[in-house]
């Protein structure tokens, strides 16, 4: 089958309108409404292949962005993965002597050693550029950078793109892992945002950087999105795995039903004064714990006649 050539994936169907002098406009499909924005030229082309032996197909979107890059920093994404996503495979010719990059490291909270641009020799430290990072590119002009290469595989163009989970806490510089614009706190850390988060963007063209806050419920300096080929400096709270959430809400569940239970059958079979049965409440106790996880209640011991009980149940 030949590859059928897209323009798409910014979130659904999107109409180019190539007379624009600057750039292309477009028509982005928003649920209910089309919203127009101003975006870098790109394309996508969907391969599928066909294996004639075991018939397994296989998909990907592989495409293109014309990126321009301005005179001064830039917070810029890779969300095309090429060869092995280092800055000699991702930045083609053309790239200005001189320029520098650099990436934030987490664990310091400062940038790592500063690589510097040869056109002869290429990059002095040629750092990795993933799908999902960021990292600080200095030009010395503006010019434009072709990133081609494939998109995210977790994303297949036909289902809702959803974020993988940013787990870590701190400052961090990070991207949407695909290339949609504009893309939201959401689309970059795959959760909504918690009190007292932020996030931090820089305008290349202007080099001003601002930063909102998010405090209850809304942002006090605008909401944050990025475009294609951005990144931003997130501020994140530390959250606790989804498990913990479900295990520790599923074990408050079990043990505030277990109690009830177990309160109730000790109301009733209370003994009488000067009268101690400490099996009795065992015996009840687990009654009440073997309901919840068999769904039955299992005889355990049974009050006789002489006002003993047929079988001593103990708890560990």
């Amino acid at each position: 089958m030949a590859p059928t050539r897209l323009y798409a994936l910014l979130r659904g169907l999107i109409s180019i309108d190539k007379r624009k002098a600057n750039g292309y406009k477009t028509s982005i499909w928003k649920g209910n409404s089309y919203e127009a924005c101003e975006v870098f030229e790109l394309g996508f082309f969907v391969g599928v292949g066909v294996s004639a032996h075991s018939q397994v197909f296989s998909s990907n979107i592989v495409g293109y962005i014309n990126q321009p890059l301005y005179a001064g920093d830039n917070l810029i994404a890779n969300q095309l993965s090429f060869s092995d996503n280092t800055l000699n495979a991702i930045f083609q010719p053309g790239v200005p002597e001189g320029a520098t990059f650099t990436e934030w490291d987490p664990s310091s909270q400062q940038y790592l050693p500063t690589s510097v641009y040869d056109i002869n020799a290429g990059w002095s430290i040629n750092y990795e550029l993933d799908y999902g990072q960021g990292g600080l590119f200095h030009s010395p002009v503006t010019f434009t950078n072709t990133f081609a290469g494939s998109v995210w595989p977790g994303f297949n163009g036909i289902d809702p793109f959803v974020p993988p989970l940013v787990r870590d806490s701190g400052t961090l510089l990070l991207s949407c892992f695909i290339p949609i614009a504009p893309a939201t706190f959401y689309d970059v850390v795959g959760r909504d945002p918690q009190n007292g988060e932020s996030v931090t963007l820089l305008d290349a063209v202007s080099q001003i950087s601002t930063t909102t806050t998010f405090e209850n419920g809304v942002w006090d300096n605008g909401t944050p999105i990025l475009n294609i080929g951005q990144s931003a400096f997130f501020n994140l709270e530390s959250v606790p795995e989804p498990a913990v959430y479900s295990l520790v809400g599923a074990g408050l569940l079990l043990l505030a039903i277990a109690r009830k239970h177990v309160f109730k059958y000790e109301k009733r079979a209370q003994p009488l004064k000067n009268q101690t049965a400490p099996s009795r409440w065992s015996g009840f106790e687990m009654a009440a714990t073997s309901h919840l996880i068999l769904g039955h209640w299992p005889l355990l011991s049974r009050e006789t006649d002489d006002s003993r009980w047929s079988r001593n149940v103990s708890i560990r």
